[in-house]
């Protein structure tokens, strides 16, 4: 593998497993290093230290190892499978729950990478050139370890410019077995409808879980104001949970058409939420209605 040479005692960060490197932080690289390529990284005085992608900027290499190892589809087969199991150790994937982020960039020692799995769809959002390089392996990869209908490739306004006019890189499909554009899944037991190819990220906020389900236990015969409510999650949560009454508020009309698809998926629906079209920092100042929670943020939650 070409090489990159760190500068004196900068190689401190990486002992500790940070995953990035600088640009200030290097001393010279080998001739014909292209953005992408994968580079063994070495200290000052030429030991190995660590192996990531190389690209041009701010952050010049993104680690994925620091065990000088052979890189290959084995061993990007290991590291999927292993972040595959631990999700089956720390989240719950059941009848009631199938909607997971399987690969977490940085987390799973893979910058720049992000799968999210939507029932039978995973949804592929790559930060990297390195990575996206590697698509089809990682399509492979992942066919082999979960039941499949499609994987959606959602990197054109993620990577950087000029990647993007490079390889001309579009969102599209990378395995596709039926024509549909969008799936239902459950999360909790409450249902929603995700469209990977025209929603927000990769079509559903999925960090969320906990904060939906504690909003849950609290909703019961409780007035709710959802703001910046996308696809109405909390809304969901809300509704399914025995909120007395629930408005929820976002400025994209194409949010609450699917929150309003999203409603008509929870049973014995009582007609108690209402849909607002509107600027939320404008709407907050000239409230009329009296809630008892006011979900402010997707991280806030405010118990009035």
């Amino acid at each position: 593998m070409k090489k990159v040479i760190l500068k004196p005692s900068k190689e401190k960060s990486l002992l500790r497993k940070h995953p990035w490197i600088f640009s200030g932080a290097i001393k010279k690289i080998d001739d014909g290093i292209k953005d992408g390529d994968i580079v063994e990284v070495f200290t000052n005085k030429e030991n190995y230290i660590a192996t990531g992608h190389y690209n041009e900027g701010n952050i010049s290499v993104r680690i994925f190892d620091f065990n000088q190892t052979k890189i290959d589809e084995k061993y990007w087969k290991l590291k999927i499978e292993k972040a595959y199991n631990q999700r089956l150790k720390t989240v719950k994937i059941d009848s009631e729950n199938n909607v997971f982020r399987l690969i977490h960039a940085e987390g799973d020692h893979m910058p720049g990478f992000i799968c999210d799995i939507y029932n039978k769809v995973a949804v592929f959002q790559f930060h990297s050139i390195g990575m996206w390089k590697h698509r089809e392996i990682f399509t492979k990869i992942i066919l082999e370890l979960l039941p499949l209908d499609t994987i959606y490739d959602k990197s054109e306004k993620t990577l950087p410019k000029i990647h993007i006019q490079e390889h001309e890189i579009q969102n599209g499909y990378l395995f596709q077995k039926t024509n549909e554009t969008s799936t239902n899944v459950i999360e909790n037991g409450n249902e929603f409808i995700i469209d990977w190819e025209n929603g927000q990220k990769t079509g559903f906020f999925i960090d969320q879980r906990e904060n939906r389900d504690y909003l849950g236990e609290l909703a019961k015969n409780k007035t709710i104001l959802n703001t910046f409510c996308y696809s109405g999650g909390f809304s969901i949560y809300a509704l399914n949970n025995g909120a007395k009454e629930v408005h929820s508020l976002d400025s994209s009309q194409k949010a609450i058409d699917l929150l309003e698809d999203n409603l008509k998926l929870i049973k014995n629906y009582k007609n108690n939420h209402k849909s607002i079209v509107d600027d939320a920092k404008e709407h907050m100042k000239n409230l009329e209605e009296q809630y008892d929670i006011i979900i402010l943020d997707p991280l806030l939650l405010l118990n009035i």
